[in-house]
């Protein structure tokens, strides 16, 4: 959309290489999102809540005008899940947010998914990947399998 098109015209193009499924709405309205954040919190944190305390909002409502508005600014509109911790209360959000292009969100394209974290001791870490090929998933699911079996 930030080189011109319609969302319809992205979402199919998305479909054509792969990256959105026969039925893009799981990613379209952000559960794919909502779903990767629950799994990190649960696995790397103590957050006790349940997936419907993620308020979501998806992308259905970025046009092509929002997308070049925030390319003209030298940004980009991406889907994130954001995680605050407030008074030992998780927050927890998956929505639209404008990055700068050349930030570390703002390069991850195509196929590369990233995660951003800030701490208190090493500032931020960050780390992307790219899911074009289905090893990173299979790999995940088969761990997945030996811990609950394990358990």
């Amino acid at each position: 959309m930030e080189k011109g098109g319609s969302f319809e015209e992205a979402v199919r193009e998305a479909q054509r290489i792969g990256a959105a499924e026969v039925d893009p709405s799981l990613d379209i309205d952000g559960y794919d999102t909502a779903n990767k954040l629950f799994i990190i919190m649960k696995s790397f944190t103590d957050f006790s809540g349940d997936i419907s305390d993620i308020r979501i909002k998806g992308i259905r409502n970025i046009d092509e005008k929002l997308a070049k508005q925030a390319s003209s600014r030298n940004h980009k509109i991406k889907l994130v899940g954001l995680v605050e911790k407030k008074d030992d209360q998780w927050i927890l959000v998956v929505k639209p947010i404008e990055v700068q292009a050349d930030s570390f969100l703002g390069s991850c394209n195509n196929w590369e998914m990233g995660i951003d974290l800030s701490t208190d001791y090493y500032e931020n870490i960050a780390m992307k990947t790219s899911e074009a090929e289905p090893a990173g998933t299979s790999a995940a699911v088969l761990r997945d399998v030996i811990n609950l079996s394990l358990n």
